[in-house]
């Protein structure tokens, strides 16, 4: 699996979707399952899936499937 199909995944897991519902332009709040409790379930996908711990301030700068394609590379993760 590649980095950009585990991000998908965890996607679906963080915010309980179907796989079908994750997309390049998914924002924070476009859709009921992505909340603010949901975000936290996604962030901690995100550090479990690629094994790193993400900054708080970049956890506030998460707010949409693109931000955080740009925000991963800075934790080393490449898509």
């Amino acid at each position: 699996m590649n980095n950009t199909e585990k991000l998908h995944q965890a996607f679906v897991q963080g915010l309980s979707i179907p796989a079908s519902a994750v997309r390049s332009d998914l924002a924070y709040q476009d859709i009921t399952a992505w909340d603010s409790m949901s975000h936290l379930f996604l962030i901690s996908a995100l550090e479990d899936t690629f094994s790193i711990q993400i900054a708080t301030e970049d956890i506030l700068e998460m707010s949409s499937y693109q931000r955080i394609t740009t925000l991963l590379k800075k934790y080393d993760v490449i898509l």
